[in-house]
Formats: structure tokens, sequence, C-alpha cells
């Protein structure tokens, strides 16, 4: 899968001092028990187990009710990760975190991504800002893991029309990136054609988003 940054777009959630996007997805520097059954520690990512459920038991343990919950029966639905993102917002905001008064919005390029914006705070409270991130970051993962990426119709045909004009192949019958473009497109030579495609056609389209996540 390549994975490109071109104007407006964010590929991972950053701490950072100043203005930024959070998209939330696949990121966090949750640390890790190995002691813990059924965990298994990753070094640069979130908390993963062996099944959900061991991830229920496990957060339940730790007073993670939402995110016990939520694990219970296997699976993310799009409202259980809605109220998990939204959730972890407010955590975030007690760690000294602001974020935009406009309500999170579903990423047009795949729906398994939600986008809003919010400030770091200038001196991060680090230790509550991975607090935050251990109640989410694997139910983060397994929603986007389970979830098959659907594109905007819209955005969709304006993709295909504008790699046509490129000259960029793509495949017909597709209902995300990965499969109108083929799997080895990020490493194409067509790879910033296409970024910019979906770039510019989705800033033209949703003018209201403040940023997209490209991924293929």
């Amino acid at each position: 899968m390549g994975e490109l940054n071109t104007d407006r777009i964010v590929i991972t959630r950053l701490a950072t001092a100043g203005a930024i996007v959070v998209v939330l997805f696949l990121a966090g520097c949750s640390s890790t028990n190995a002691e813990v059954a059924g965990v298994v520690p990753t070094p640069n990512g979130p908390k993963l187990f062996e099944t959900p459920q061991k991830g229920a038991e496990w957060a339940r343990a730790q007073g993670f009710d939402l995110m016990a919950q939520q694990l219970d029966d296997g699976t993310i639905s799009a409202e259980e990760y809605e109220a998990s993102f939204v959730a972890h917002n407010s955590c975030l905001e007690k760690t000294g975190w602001t974020f935009d008064a406009a309500p999170a919005v579903w990423n047009p390029v795949d729906h398994v991504k939600l986008i809003r914006q919010g400030v770091a705070p200038q001196s991060p409270d680090i230790a509550g800002q991975l607090l935050c991130d251990e109640q989410f970051d694997y139910v983060d993962f397994l929603f986007q893991t389970t979830t098959t990426p659907k594109m905007d119709l819209p955005l969709l045909s304006a993709v295909q029309s504008c790699l046509e004009e490129k000259n960029v192949p793509y495949f017909t019958g597709a209902i995300n990136l990965s499969e109108l473009v083929g799997p080895d497109a990020g490493s194409s030579s067509s790879a910033n054609l296409i970024a910019d495609c979906v770039s510019t056609q989705a800033k033209r389209l949703y003018p209201e988003i403040p940023a997209i996540s490209i991924a293929f």
C-alpha cells in the first residue's frame, strides 16, 4: 500500500503544538504490556490482542467501560467507532487539546476514517494523551482492518474523469481507491497523478472538509 502526502492531506495523528487536522486511524503511541493475557505487544502502534474479546477483558480490567462494551461482540460498527472517536476527543480535551466546534466528518475517500480539526497544547500532557489513546487505538485498529473502504460516488466519478484526462489507467466497477487504481499503483510512476486527482477533486466537491486521507 502506498500513502502519499499532498496539500491538505493528513495520514497520521500528531501530538505537536499548533493547529493540525486530526485524522484518527491506525495511529497512536500506546504503551504495551506483554504480561497481560491476550496482549500482543507492538513497539510503535496500538496495543493489539489475540481476539477482540481478549481486548474487552483487558479494557474492563482497566476501567475502560466503553471500549469493553464495544469489543464484547468482536466487531466494531460505524456507530460504535464514531462514539469511540468522540470519547477520544473528549479525553484529549482534558489534556489540553481544543477541537473545532464542527463535528467530525467521514473521510469521503474511504469512509473508514473520521476527520476533525484540533489544536494541541503547547505543553502536552503526554501521559494523559497515552491514556486516551489506550482507550481508542485498538477500536480504531479493529474498525480500520475489518471495514471495506468505500469512496463517495460523486468523488469516485470525478476521480475517474481526472484519471482519464491524465491518461492514467484504472479499473471499472471499483468501490474504493485501491480497487480503482490497482494494488501496485502506490509504487508506480502514476502515484503522484493519482493523489493529485483525488486531492483536487475532493477539494472541489468538499470545500468544507479541512483535510482528507489518501491510501492506496
